[in-house]
């Protein structure tokens, strides 16, 4: 099933937010900072197939607007997302005329290939692809005790969508392997003093440390903030263009396994 009007949002050169339903967007006027919020808070912010259409345009209309000079993305309510929806009636469908592969491939290159400034406001738990996006921005601030992990493989799935890209860079590959291997949860302070995560702010604070940041890197020239963050960025395009072709792949795969739906039957059953 492919929504046409969402379908147009990979077509659009800047921000309109009438055309997204699972996030929030506000371009400040002064500074061209955009705001972005995961917008479903009764569930977690998690990521259904709406949103995964929505994240997977997000990154790209940022980087086609001209107003934008810096982008922080944080999450409505008390969590930042706790990752993919596992209700057991979800389609696994998109709303751009891509496949989900496609859409996860957009979001990591998205997320690679933004030039300006990126900064996460992680308020709450950070799971899953929640967790990855966090990894992949330029810094990223959370709230104490928050969750943080990526437990693709308690879904009987690898974890392909982008953490096993960013992981191994910032923790070594064997600590990614453990991580990813168990789907280990770790408390926010566990996850900065990894490397997953850049600084622990007081609660409540997420947001605000990551607008002042963004309002400092705006400021400085931009040839020279983007042209850093492009620079170290090609290490992180060598390792997408390695690794990402064949994460999916196997991602894809497992959820035609029946270990998968039967990890999301399990999970519904334990919430109830």
């Amino acid at each position: 099933m492919v929504d046409d009007g969402a379908e147009r949002l990979l077509e659009m050169e800047s921000f309109n937010p009438s055309s997204f339903s699972t996030i929030s967007v506000e371009v400040e006027k002064e500074t061209g900072i955009a705001v972005v919020r995961l917008d479903r808070p009764e569930q977690g912010n998690a990521v259904n197939d709406r949103m995964h259409s929505e994240l997977c345009a997000l990154f790209q209309i940022a980087q086609s607007d001209d107003r934008v000079t810096a982008l922080v993305l944080t999450g409505a309510g008390q969590v930042f997302s706790v990752g993919g929806d596992s209700s057991p009636d979800r389609a696994y469908v998109t709303h751009t005329g891509l496949s989900p592969i496609e859409e996860a491939r957009l979001i990591v290159d998205g997320v690679i290939d933004l030039q300006v400034p990126f900064i996460c406001a992680v308020n709450g738990h950070a799971i899953g692809l929640g967790a990855t996006i966090a990894s992949l921005a330029d810094v990223s601030f959370a709230v104490p005790g928050a969750k943080f992990g990526d437990p693709h493989v308690l879904a009987g799935l690898p974890a392909g969508n982008g953490s096993a890209l960013i992981w191994p860079l910032l923790v070594g590959v064997n600590a990614a392997k453990k991580l990813l291997m168990t789907g280990e949860l770790m408390t926010s302070e566990s996850a900065v003093s990894l490397g997953l995560l850049s600084e622990v702010v007081k609660e409540g604070g997420a947001l605000d440390a990551a607008l002042e940041l963004a309002k400092t890197l705006v400021a400085l020239p931009p040839q020279a903030v983007q042209g850093t963050k492009a620079t170290i960025h090609l290490i992180l395009r060598a390792a997408a263009d390695l690794l990402m072709e064949f994460s999916l792949n196997a991602e894809q795969a497992a959820m035609e396994h029946p270990d998968f739906r039967e990890a999301l039957a399990a999970l519904h059953r334990s919430t109830e």
